[in-house]
């Protein structure tokens, strides 16, 4: 069956968290910029926000979470998790954010490439989805890199900030196939692929 594949060199690496790695998770998620385009990420993420996921992770409560480590210098650069587990039909969603600092290094991508390689070849499901909010064009783009289809714009379907705002749905099957690094490099800009989501509305 069609796998992603990582392209080398390897950007990151994702692994289970530890319960003393809250200090540099929430290093890494504290940032406002996070939150404004996170569906669920809370702004101050907290060192007890980061211990709380770290735990629910550890306690296999139902979601299957990892860090993103940076293999340049070992740093904690975000997190990745499956969630929300469909046994019967055999799918979950897929989550992922990442630090600033790396936005724009093709870490997203990597990132979502690993986590998705998880939950087709060790969990064994046949279906993967993601929310984004509308407005993150960037978040569209990494998805359309890393092989996932466009299903829907759902209005107000998020709550932010005292407003209803439009979220857009993706899938990716065990079954589609890997998107080739040509096609990569024809995908709108983040800029660019607002007026291509609008056409969801």
């Amino acid at each position: 069956m069609p796998l992603p594949d990582r392209k080398a060199p390897q950007l990151i690496t994702l692994r289970k968290p530890l319960q003393v790695d809250a200090r540099r998770l929430a290093q890494a998620g504290n940032h406002a910029a996070i939150a404004n385009v996170m569906i669920s990420v809370p702004n101050p993420f907290t060192r007890e926000d980061a211990d709380v996921w770290i735990a629910a992770i550890r306690d296999r409560s139902g979601t299957d979470g990892y860090l993103i480590e940076s293999n340049d210098d070992g740093s904690i650069v975000g997190a990745a998790e499956l969630r929300d587990f469909d046994r019967q039909h055999r799918q979950a969603e897929v989550s992922f954010w990442l630090t600033p600092l790396v936005w724009g290094t093709g870490c997203a991508a990597a990132a979502l490439t690993d986590i998705t390689r998880i939950a087709f070849v060790e969990h064994g499901l046949n279906r993967i989805y993601a929310y984004h909010l509308a407005r993150s064009g960037a978040t569209g783009r990494v998805m359309m890199k890393c092989g996932f289809h466009l299903e829907a714009r759902l209005r107000q379907w998020a709550w932010k900030d005292g407003r209803g705002e439009d979220a857009i749905l993706w899938s990716r099957l065990v079954g589609d196939p890997e998107p080739s690094a040509e096609a990569a490099e024809k995908l709108p800009t983040p800029m660019d692929i607002s007026p291509f989501l609008s056409r969801l509305s």
